[in-house]
């Protein structure tokens, strides 16, 4: 789930909203988060389903601070900081909080019939834990970590990638730690540490609603992040910019629909510059539609 990437789809649970290139198996060369690896891909043949009530039923202990939350989005295009990594999809979450721990688990289940995706059908399973709490009165820090895995890709749940030469692991784990500021625009910036792909990457990010009256509003947000990858690999720009509409069908719940444009100086689209041939590749629109729940 990409809590941490809080305008890469809104005002879902995001996180991983979301963008890669169709790759052949047996042996292809793949954009994996930003990395360019070669490995053996083998697809596993799993029952992987899961069904989500657009108004999820939660429940929540007073006294402990327990609370449990729920979303389910469709999305026109899966991108994630800059790459497609697939069409169509749906991208249920669930996460449980208490007080200020909190963790939780994010799909993106492919809906298109046609393989364009890095990974094999784009089938992604994200696990994250993490704390998040107020250390000033206009200042919260969040630390965790998200688990990245690959139903299609893996042999196990804990089958991750050491190497371009494995052909048996993609999952990876991404500490992280961020800053969010109390203020106009609700400033965030984040750093990200893959220990597996030795990738670190940091992303701000901006926010801001407007109230419409009644219980809707207007949610706007952009973001913007740099990848350094390991030497072998190049490092990247990218951003992504939203604008959608919510409206508040109950206390806690929220339907939503927006439109995204994001893009990254990675060849398929590009938001600067390309130096290397000096024009300008156009970036990727795409739309989402989903609900949230959480009580």
């Amino acid at each position: 789930m990409r809590r941490q990437v809080d305008a890469n789809s809104a005002p879902a649970m995001v996180p991983k909203c979301a963008e890669r290139a169709p790759i052949a198996y047996g042996g292809p060369a793949c954009l994996h988060r930003g990395v360019w690896v070669k490995s053996r891909m083998r697809l596993l043949i799993l029952p992987f389903a899961l069904s989500f009530a657009a108004i999820s039923i939660s429940f929540a202990d007073a006294e402990d601070d327990f609370t449990v939350s729920t979303a389910v989005g469709f999305e026109s295009r899966y991108v994630f900081r800059g790459a497609q990594i697939g069409d169509e999809s749906l991208q249920p979450a669930v996460t449980l909080a208490h007080k200020d721990f909190y963790g939780g688990v994010w799909f993106n289940l492919p809906l298109a019939r046609k393989a364009f995706a890095l990974t094999r059908g784009a089938r992604e399973m994200d696990v994250l834990a993490g704390y998040n709490a107020r250390v000033a009165k206009r200042l919260s820090i969040d630390v965790g970590a998200t688990y990245y895995t690959y139903p299609a890709l893996d042999r196990g749940f804990f089958d991750v990638f050491k190497g371009r030469r494995d052909a048996s692991g993609a999952n990876t784990l991404e500490p992280y730690l961020g800053v969010a500021f109390d203020g106009p625009l609700s400033p965030k910036l984040y750093i990200y540490r893959d220990v597996y792909l030795h990738t670190s990457t940091a992303q701000g990010s901006l926010s801001h609603s407007i109230a419409l009256g009644g219980r809707a509003s207007a949610d706007f947000s952009a973001s913007l992040g740099y990848v350094d990858a390991d030497r072998t690999n190049p490092d990247y720009l990218y951003g992504q910019a939203t604008a959608g509409l919510s409206y508040q069908i109950a206390r806690r719940s929220t339907v939503y629909a927006g439109l995204r444009c994001a893009g990254s100086n990675l060849p398929g689209g590009a938001i600067v510059q390309d130096r290397a041939t000096g024009a300008t590749k156009p970036v990727g629109v795409s739309f989402g539609v989903g609900a949230t729940s959480s009580f």
